[in-house]
């Protein structure tokens, strides 16, 4: 039986949310993909055949961006890329649906027991709330965020002292590692509202914002 592999991101959660902040996880991301541009070694041998990868969509540009790296050096060799979030990569690579499964969560072995998975991490994820450039609030506390995604207490920015707009909360579907991460170390374990708005992709989400 072959390894399958999980690539992990570890995410630091940061209490701000300012307009500002998709500007900084964005230059953190262009860095991780930078250090993708050392060209794959060549090989005596040519390499070929298909690998399937998929799971976080946090991290699907930075595997993206090595397959094609990877299938130039290798033009032989295949690499299918997909999301689907943390929990469908875990999934997946455990039942042998796919070769490699990117999660922002650890493979926990007491969930996932077999012998053959290995787990890797490969980079370090600024994670942290963003707002829509016309909300001019510079911060919130973690109370703040409960009451607007779990406890549903604050619907409008004007009852922290910004603008009269309703707030429209957006989080990831249940398969994602980011919203894992986001309900354990913000929202302290609570369940979100049923009513929010429920994006597929961590892109997704920045071009709703």
């Amino acid at each position: 039986m072959k390894n399958r592999y999980v690539f992990c991101s570890l995410f630091v959660i940061k209490r701000l949310a300012r307009p500002f902040c998709l500007s900084v996880l964005l230059c953190s991301l262009l860095i991780l993909l930078a250090a993708c541009d050392t060209p794959f070694s060549n090989t005596s041998t040519p390499l070929n055949g298909q690998i399937k990868v998929d799971g976080s969509t946090a991290l699907q540009p930075l595997v993206s961006k090595a397959a094609t790296l990877f299938q130039q050096a290798h033009p032989q060799a295949h690499v299918l890329v997909s999301g689907g979030g943390s929990l469908t990569g875990l999934n997946d690579v455990t039942s042998q649906k796919v070769d490699i499964g990117d999660s922002d969560i650890y493979a926990d072995p007491a969930t996932y027991p077999d012998p053959n998975l290995t787990d890797h991490l490969v980079c370090v994820i600024p994670f942290t709330m963003i707002v829509n450039s016309d909300v001019t609030l510079s911060n919130l506390a973690t109370a703040d965020i409960v009451n607007i995604f779990a406890a549903g207490k604050i619907t409008n920015w004007d009852q922290l002292g910004g603008p009269n707009l309703p707030i429209v909360p957006i989080v990831r579907p249940a398969t994602s590692g980011t919203r894992a991460t986001f309900r354990r170390y913000v929202l302290g374990r609570r369940d979100e509202l049923s009513s929010l708005t429920v994006i597929n992709s961590s892109q997704d989400v920045v071009t709703k914002v």
